[in-house]
């Protein structure tokens, strides 16, 4: 062993604490790079299982005859094939071609055509399988690394912060060693290498263990991934299923990203080490600047906090760099943390916005639309749902469970549609707001008109709310729309409407003017109707009115069984000769949340598990540097006893300094992990609209823990250096 890399050796042996952290981010680290890239393999092997599973075939040939199959999927061409009937009795052949191209259609035709099989059907090809293995560009690939790409940086760069700043205190600790070690004649090369050596030594230790941990965190990884699909596996009728993928390509490319980290990490301040003079080494002149001109400190710092703050403020302003990465690695901390937080946020609210707040666990619903040409002209009619006919099918739903709650919510929107201009129903404010992007003159924005059918009961509940006589049409009047850039909850409609003019076409095209009457207006409505409004629309609620769709919102136990009971009976009451006159479903809406909610969970598992590992190294970053630089003052506390400042005054002094380094941290730490939640929330808002919502409890909880960490790191570190003698401490004797 040279040495160069015996004194390395001999160096972390002696500084035991802080190798140990130092080689803790190592490890954090290199899982982390790892677990990400690791997670990118399993989910594409996912993707390529559950393409498999819909279809192992490059080419298919559609509409063959059973004799042709047999014969093209005999060919040499073909490594395997298989074969399967609709329900049509149509025949298609699915091949996986030997050595298949981009041009595998063209490809597929020519064996078709040299195998004299004149009639070979319709071929198409399998795109997803072919992006899959190569032979097409990857769009999911494409999908996954990106995301890993960001995460690798952001990585990167938090390992590079923790390292290079191990290795600076690392360096600025043994300024007199190496001070010392060049008046005997190292060179600078030998004193570069020492350092160097020292992660070289790390690395060699670290990164195998780095890459087990990832491993390890891959696999449970997995695991929970499984667990929160299985809901959206039921839900769908797919397979995709995580499995664990170790291929050699992470492994090495892990290691290699490592070692780069680690020797970029090392480098910068070994080759400040080397420049340093052999006099400036041994005299100490290295972190700390003495410029007494520089060194001001507020009056009211003294008159605050006394002599002791005034000298914390002080040390800090000679130790600007030493103080400098306690505050990043912090501030980074808090960065992450509420970003981190925002996202899972946002994307919980993302999830229960498709039926926000509504007490429902399936849906029926019924959608009867009329055809029309270019010109908006009536082609064909189609039968509405009348409401005999929506009050016969509520009944048959409840017939499933008598004690199951059904909201019957209709609409009619006209045999084409209904419309009304909309300056004569919205107030000033409203009207700016749905015209400022429109390229339509102010005054023909004609907006659509709609009747809104409920059952008896809801219907009554309305009418008790509204304050009106049942038998009265109600103006819904409150929609949710973005309002100068923010989402917001108003009624977009003047109140002192008393009816409404409402234009629409009879079934044979003739153009036709009624007056709706509105008996009141209800501006805060129920989950349910606010579903149905939007600032493009007016809903007008009335009774005993036919209706172009119709849905059933349900509240019952067995909601699978009732979505299942719910399709056959809208089948049979529409009758087989109406069924090409309308579209009908059933969904279990629980199924459907749970399985959304699965997704969200794992995501919010992932992005939590990603922040917390990010956190622990730049928490080893916080210990490792904070008690270090306490452990180089020990002669500066060792002076400052000798002159008669007590324990409890050193401790005031530690005290304080832990208050502005808080203070700063947070500071940068708060105002832009702030404003980078809000550039999330709003690039989601971009598509899906929910108010702003403050993280107060992720600030809080960042806030007590910074100071936490801060406190107690330095007063622990400080208890520890105090213990020594005072004059062994002058002396830098440790």
């Amino acid at each position: 062993m040279k040495l160069t890399a015996k004194l390395a050796l001999i160096q972390l042996r002696e500084n035991r604490r802080r190798s140990v952290l130092t080689l803790l981010g190592i490890v954090l680290s290199v899982a982390m790079i790892t677990a990400v890239f690791g997670f990118v393999a399993s989910g594409r092997g996912a993707i390529y299982d559950l393409i498999i599973g819909q279809g192992n075939y490059h080419v298919a040939y559609e509409g063959i005859t059973p004799e042709d199959a047999e014969i093209l999927g005999s060919n040499k061409a073909f490594e395997s094939h298989y074969t399967e009937t609709d329900e049509e009795g149509v025949l298609t052949l699915f091949c996986r071609l030997a050595k298949p191209t981009a041009e595998a259609t063209e490809q597929a035709a020519e064996i078709a055509k040299a195998a004299k099989v004149l009639d070979s059907g319709g071929i198409y090809m399998n795109r997803e399988l072919m992006m899959m293995e190569g032979y097409l560009p990857d769009t999911y690939t494409g999908m996954l690394v990106p995301i890993a790409a960001v995460l690798f940086i952001i990585i990167i760069f938090a390992s590079v912060i923790v390292v290079s700043n191990a290795f600076r205190v690392s360096a600025g600790e043994r300024t007199k060693q190496f001070g010392i070690l060049k008046s005997v004649g190292a060179t600078s090369k030998q004193i570069r290498s020492t350092v160097i050596n020292e992660g070289w030594l790390l690395a060699i230790a670290g990164i195998p263990v780095g890459i087990l941990v990832g491993l390890g965190v891959e696999a449970i990884g997995c695991v929970i991934a499984n667990y929160c699909l299985a809901p959206l596996n039921t839900f769908g009728g797919i397979a995709i299923k995580m499995s664990f993928q170790a291929p050699w390509w992470v492994i090495v490319f892990a290691a290699l990203l490592a070692f780069v980290t680690i020797f970029l990490s090392a480098y910068l301040p070994a080759r400040k080490a080397a420049k340093i003079p052999a006099i400036d080494a041994i005299r100490g002149s290295g972190e700390v600047k003495l410029k007494a001109k520089k060194v001001r400190t507020a009056g009211a710092v003294r008159k605050i906090f006394g002599v002791e703050g005034e000298l914390a403020q002080k040390s800090m302003k000679r130790s600007r760099r030493s103080y400098r990465a306690t505050v990043i690695a912090l501030s980074s901390s808090v960065i992450l943390f509420l970003v981190g937080t925002s996202l899972g946020q946002s994307v919980k609210v993302s999830v229960n916005m498709i039926y926000p707040n509504i007490e429902a666990t399936a849906m029926a619903q019924i959608s009867a639309s009329t055809s029309t040409d270019m010109e908006g002209n009536i082609v064909k009619l189609v039968k509405l749902t009348d409401a005999a006919t929506a009050r016969t099918l509520t009944e048959k739903f409840r017939q499933f469970d008598p004690t199951s709650s059904i909201k019957m919510l209709g609409e009619n929107s006209g045999n084409s549609v209904f419309t009304v201009e909309a300056k004569n129903i919205f107030t000033p404010m409203s009207y700016e707001n749905l015209t400022k992007d429109d390229d339509l003159a102010v005054d023909d924005y004609i907006i659509t008109f709609k009747y809104i059918i409920l059952d008896d009961a809801f219907y009554e509940s309305v009418c008790k709310q509204a304050g009106v006589q049942t038998g009265e049409n109600i103006l819904l009047n409150q929609v949710l729309d973005r309002v100068d850039g923010k989402r917001a909850l108003f009624s977009p409609c003047r109140s002192d409407i008393n009816a409404i003019e409402v234009t629409g076409k009879n079934d044979d095209n003739s153009v036709f003017t009624e007056t709706v009457p509105i008996g009141g207006q209800l501006t805060e409505l129920p989950p349910e109707l606010l579903l149905l409004t939007s600032p493009y629309s007016v809903c007008v609620v009335t009774p005993n009115k036919s209706m172009t769709s119709v849905q059933w919102l349900v509240n019952v136990e067995d909601s699978a069984g009732f979505a299942e009971y719910a399709q056959a009976t809208l089948k049979n009451t529409l009758k087989v000769e109406q069924t090409g006159l309308y579209s009908y479903n059933a969904s279990d809406i629980k199924a459907m949340l749970a399985a959304q909610n699965g997704l969200a969970n794992l995501i919010m598992i992932f992005v939590y598990g990603f922040i917390a590992m990010l956190t622990l190294i730049g928490l080893t970053n916080v210990i490792s540097t904070i008690s270090t630089n306490i452990r180089l003052r020990k002669r500066e506390f060792a002076v400052l006893e000798s002159m008669g400042m007590t324990e409890k005054g050193i401790k005031r002094m530690i005290s304080y300094e832990s208050l502005i380094c808080g203070l700063r941290s947070l500071f940068f730490g708060l105002v832009l992990g702030l404003a980078a939640s809000y550039f999330i929330y709003n690039r989601i808002t971009d598509v899906l609209l929910f108010p702003y919502s403050f993280p107060y409890v992720p600030v809080i909880a960042a806030v007590i823990v910074v100071f936490l960490v801060t406190f107690i790191t330095m007063r622990f570190s400080a208890m520890r250096v105090s213990k020594g003698n005072i004059i062994e401490g002058i002396r830098q004797s440790e």
